[in-house]
Order: structure tokens, then sequence, then C-alpha cells
């Protein structure tokens, strides 16, 4: 059956109130000498009343979209078949994603399912949190739309039972719809192009790992197992924090491991001021040690890539807003690890990290409300060491008494900045823990390599990410 008629069966079964592409009368004027301002005209109605519609079935309007970007597809095709002398004249140069790229419904064929937090009763197998616009594929095992959508840029096979099958999710829907060639994804260049490919590490405390560095203030055990990094398909690297102790050591390591990269970001760990305590190293003071332009020092300057920003900061932490309880503990620990420091410079201490916690938190803020503004930025990364609420702190629940002490893990304003939409991951270290974790659409990922007397990750690995 021809596509006219079976869209017009399509649009039998979808409601009667919807606008589509009209498609056969199009097809009627492809000899035209005009027929890309008729198709461009077609297109504005259309999209004027895609951005007028109440979206109340976010399953139903993902079909709408991807059924009339199928037929816009076609008329272009039979539009080169046709009229190639038109064709030529007028589309040769321009890719159909570029040509559609300012209309609201093409967006939305990436934006929507993103955009409804729409989840069901069933564990994706690969983020094992519940499914988000959930995606099925022929071999019927159902994935979020988002993690379907990264996981076919490197693979062609079903990421559950590895069977040869379509894992494309707007051709998954499409197909559901009326059989169509792969050729017709939206995603066939758009992604490629579009998409971040990152690594990301942290907590790498290479003076633990090899008996070459010296530290002021020995702590824990040291091996002889030094990480490698090596070349890998990711232009970029995120550091988040504790490098080593020695602050010079770490901007030397990160220039040492900039060959394999196009760009590092990183942020310094509390580690990489401990040559400073009991003051701290100030950020413009580190940003001039780093002289290497492929090296991006995020607390002292923000990167976009593409239509994503990365932000960040060690973050701090502020003694759970300045307990006396808590304040009292870290004097203590200091006793046991500084042992040459006074209590004079233990508060020093104290209240040079309470006050470097506003500052970082402020500057985050402040970013975040500019780039929030920022009709060219669509996600925002942020990138701090320390942890951005208690869900992750490390406890002693083994102990004979737990003496949890979550102050020094994270800074207790961080969860006022989780109400900024376009905050798409928060980055972190200073856990030793792991963590890839997915709470009201931030994905929230840490790995550490940590000492050798936690996790003892003697095998360490990096992790990819690809951002969309």
């Amino acid at each position: 059956m021809k596509f006219s008629k079976l869209l017009e069966e399509i649009k039998s079964k979808m409601d009667s109130s919807l606008v589509f592409i009209n498609y056969h009368d199009l097809k009627k004027q492809i000899h035209q000498s005009n027929f890309i301002n008729l198709l461009q005209n077609e297109i504005l109605e259309f999209d004027c009343f895609y951005a007028n519609i109440n979206t109340k079935n976010p399953n139903k309007t993902y079909e709408f979209i991807l059924i009339n970007y199928l037929a816009i597809n076609k008329l272009i095709k039979k539009f080169k078949k046709y009229n190639n002398v038109g064709y030529q004249k007028d589309f040769k140069e321009i890719e159909i994603n570029n040509f559609l790229r300012h209309y609201k419904f093409f967006k939305d064929i990436t934006e929507l399912p993103e955009h409804f937090n729409y989840k069901i009763n069933k564990t994706c197998p690969i983020c094992l949190d519940k499914c988000t616009f959930p995606i099925t594929t022929e071999c019927g095992h159902t994935y979020c739309w988002k993690c379907l959508l990264i996981a076919q840029l490197d693979y062609k096979n079903c990421p559950y039972c590895k069977k040869e099958t379509n894992i494309d999710p707007a051709m998954i829907v499409l197909n559901n719809l009326i059989k169509c060639d792969s050729k017709y994804s939206p995603f066939n260049n758009q992604v490629l192009e579009d998409c971040i490919k990152l690594d990301l590490v942290s907590d790498l405390h290479v003076d633990q790992w090899s008996h070459i560095y010296k530290t002021k203030y020995p702590c824990g055990q040291v091996k002889e197992y030094p990480f490698k990094f090596a070349l890998s398909d990711s232009k970029y690297l995120v550091i988040a924090g504790d490098i080593c102790d020695n602050l010079e050591d770490s901007i030397k390591y990160v220039n040492d491991i900039s060959q394999y990269y196009e760009k590092i970001l990183f942020v310094d760990g509390n580690h990489e001021h401990v040559y400073a305590y009991p003051k701290l190293f100030d950020k413009k003071k580190i940003s001039k040690m780093i002289n290497n332009n492929k090296v991006i020092y995020l607390p002292d300057n923000s990167y976009k890539i593409k239509d994503t920003v990365f932000i960040g900061s060690c973050g701090w932490w502020d003694y759970n807003d300045s307990n006396p309880r808590n304040i009292q503990n870290c004097l203590d620990y200091f006793k046991d690890w500084i042992k040459d420091f006074t209590e004079k410079e233990t508060l020093t201490f104290i209240n040079s990290v309470i006050q470097k916690s506003k500052e970082e938190y402020q500057y985050l803020n402040s970013e975040l409300q500019k780039y929030e503004k920022d009709e060219t930025v669509k996600n925002v990364i942020i990138v701090t060491h320390t942890l951005p609420s208690k869900k992750y702190c490390d406890r002693n629940d083994n102990q004979e008494f737990n003496t949890d002490d979550f102050s020094s893990q994270y800074n207790t304003k961080f969860k006022k900045l989780l109400n900024y939409r376009k905050i798409s991951h928060w980055f972190f270290g200073h856990t030793h823990k792991q963590w890839d974790d997915k709470v009201d659409n931030i994905h929230f990922i840490s790995n550490p390599r940590g000492r050798p007397e936690d996790f003892n990750r003697e095998e360490y690995f990096i992790k990819q990410i690809s951002i969309i």
C-alpha cells in the first residue's frame, strides 16, 4: 500500500482535531519551481498548530510528530527524484535535519521524551531505574527512551538479550505505526553529531597508589598500582577532584594526561589544598598555575560544548550549617591526623572551609541563574568534588558505635540548586563509593578510585558517559 493511503489510515485512528502535513496535495506539486516554498509554508502552519496543542498523552503526541516528520522526509525524497533540477538548486547542500532544526516539533523529537517524566513500574536493564518514557524492542525488552537512544550509538543489538534488532527509539515508535526504513530516522546524523562523549574519574589519590610521591601528612596505606591513562574515543575527561595532596603534583599529573584528550575539565578536591592547611588556596591562584590550553579549571571558567555547559567547584562543606557538635568532631579528627596543629589552627581551617562553602555555593548559583536564561543552553552539568546531597554520604553502620558525621561530606546549601530545570547531570567525588543514580531527571554519577584501605581498587576503570 502506498504511503499516502497508509498515512490516511493512521490519521483516521488519531484525534480528528489534529492538523497533519498535507502530504497528498504537496505530492502533486513536486514539479513546481516553488515547491520548497510551498513545503516550508506547510511546515510552518503545522508547527504553529503543534506549538499550541494540549499534550495530554505524550506517547500519542510523539507518534504524531514522528509520522509528520516521516511525511516531510518522503516528500523531500520525491522532490529529489522527480524534480532533480529544483532539488539541486534549492536543497542539495541542506541536510534535512538542518532544514527542520528551528521548528518546535522537530526539537521535540529529542526533547519531548525527556520533558515528560512518565515512568512505568518496570526496571530499565541499562540504568536499573524505572523506565522513563518506555520503549519496547521487537524482542520484548523495555528501556528508557534516552537509555536506548544512547545505546544505539554504539550497538546494533538488544542490550539485554543481544538479539540483533532495531534499538533506535524513534524508529521503534514509527514501525509500530508503519513499516519504514532506518534511513528515515531523525537520529541518523543528528545524534552522532550532537552527542558529547566524555570520561569521568575522581579521587585518584595517585600518592596512595605509587611510592614516587611524598606527602606532607601521610595518611593510610600506599601501594604500587599506578593508574595509566591511554588514548580514548572520548574527546573530554572530567576530573572531580582529589588527584593527590600536593596541588603542584595534581596539576603536573593533569598536564601529563592531557595528551590523551582534546580538553580536560577539572575541579579541585579538598586534598589539593592540604599543603595550604590550615588555610585554603584561592581559585585565582590555582587558575594561574595552569599553563595548558587543553586544561579547563571549572571553578574559574565554565565551559560550553555545543548546547551543554559545564560548571563546577570543589563545593566544600559547611559542618551541617556550622553545627557546634560537628565542628567539635572535626577538632577531634585533626588531633589524630595532623597532630602538630593547634586548636587555633584547626579552627582557622574550619572557618576557611565554611567561608569557601558559601562562596562556592554562591558561584554555582549565579552560574545556574545565568544559563537558565540563556536560550542557547539546553543542559547544564555540575561538577563538584563534594557530594550533591546527604543521600550519597558514606555511612559507618558496621562500627560498634555509629559515629556517622555527614557534615564534612556535603554542602547543605546545595539542595537549593536542585530546583534549576536545566541541570541534566551532577558529577561528584569525595565519597569513595561509586554511584550512578537518577533522581527527578538529574543523573548523579561518581567514579572514584579511592584508597587502598577502602575499596582497594587495584583495577580501576574510567567511566565513559554520552551526553545527548
